[in-house]
């Protein structure tokens, strides 16, 4: 026969279970919340390295494009040779002549034209020729 301390005890466990039951259905829910927002962050992150491999593709591009044509100057400036194929090519190079002074030129007129005389510490001879960084940096 059951006895009063076995219903008592029965119960006991039943609201143990209930209580456990509860707990478990609101920590799955919030594991769920936190799968649904990580879902939705993992895609996000996606779309933004997806932009950033494409810009990086039109970095590249760029730069390519403007190391052809600083190649493309610098032969102009080296191999003066008969006058522009195309009116196109003409402005152009004009335009970078009037912007940027050719520094391969620049560098060597004023080295050979303009030596320091040598100083007793010898500091002078040994620096770059003056306008070699900024000739560097005037081309970007």
């Amino acid at each position: 026969m059951v006895t009063l301390d076995q219903v008592r005890a029965l119960e006991a466990r039943i609201d143990k279970a209930l209580a456990a039951i509860d707990r478990l259905t609101s920590e799955n829910s919030a594991l769920r919340d936190t799968v649904a927002r990580e879902t939705a962050r993992a895609a996000d992150l996606e779309k933004t390295i997806e932009e950033y491999r494409r810009d990086q593709a039109r970095i590249e591009q760029g730069i390519l494009h403007a190391l052809e044509r600083l190649n493309a100057f610098e032969d102009a400036i080296l191999d003066p040779g008969p006058a522009p194929r195309s009116p196109a090519e003409k402005p152009v190079h004009a335009a970078a002549q009037s912007a940027t002074p050719p520094a391969a030129p620049k560098a060597a007129a004023p080295q050979a034209a303009h030596r320091p005389e040598p100083s007793s510490s010898g500091k002078e001879a040994a620096d770059p020729a003056p306008g070699a960084e900024g000739a560097e940096l005037e081309i970007f």
